[in-house]
């Protein structure tokens, strides 16, 4: 799912005229994709997808003691099946952070009696499926769709750019290097850049 619309496009870069919705459309995707390229993650989910983690304990595995790190944000879970195949209900769990999002991670309460479990074969590869939605929200945040905006009309502006911008250029005996994406579109990224395993 795309993180802003070609209309808010439009707006956002004052373009009256629809000749372009598929350019713009495609930079969107382009915008969005590069966005999530550097910071590791995908911003929003629109529906559910399973992801599978190892039962062996850390450095090997994703787990220390009774609590499972994921690769990677979940916005929200849906279920979570331990490697030996049992339903572990959200009440036999805790997330990390409790009570908030992104999540992090999944802690088992030591009342429930699990603990994570290699699958029948006693692998620990894999054997732990949790099923949710895999990003920072269900909705990309504000400041997101912004970087998205201004990201996609940056690559838009481009094109009508005679100026060759992807070299160094001489000012004045100085030299100037060109930026990778526009210094604000980084600024906004470098505050959710992931910094899990």
């Amino acid at each position: 799912m795309a993180y802003v619309t070609v209309v808010e496009l439009q707006r956002y870069g004052g373009i009256d005229s629809d000749i372009h919705n598929a350019l713009l459309a495609d930079l969107i995707d382009r915008a969005q994709t590069r966005i999530e390229q550097y910071c590791g993650f995908a911003f929003e989910a629109s529906a559910d997808t399973s992801r599978t983690f190892d039962s062996a304990e850390y450095p090997d595995g994703d787990v220390w003691g009774y609590t499972m790190y994921f690769d990677t944000w979940c916005a929200s879970i849906t279920s979570i099946t331990n490697g030996d195949s049992t339903s572990i209900t959200s009440s036999s769990y805790v997330t990390q952070p409790r009570n908030d999002t992104p999540i992090y991670a999944v802690k088992l309460k030591a009342s429930s009696g699990y603990v994570w479990e290699a699958d029948s074969n006693d692998d620990t590869e894999d054997a732990i499926t949790v099923t949710g939605r895999w990003a920072w929200s269900t909705e990309a945040p504000a400041d997101i769709k912004h970087a998205t905006l201004r990201l996609a009309l940056w690559y838009y502006r481009q094109r009508d750019n005679s100026t060759d911008l992807d070299r160094p250029l001489l000012a004045e005996g100085v030299t100037l290097l060109p930026s990778q994406l526009p210094r604000d579109v980084v600024e906004i990224l470098d505050h959710y850049q992931w910094r899990g395993g």
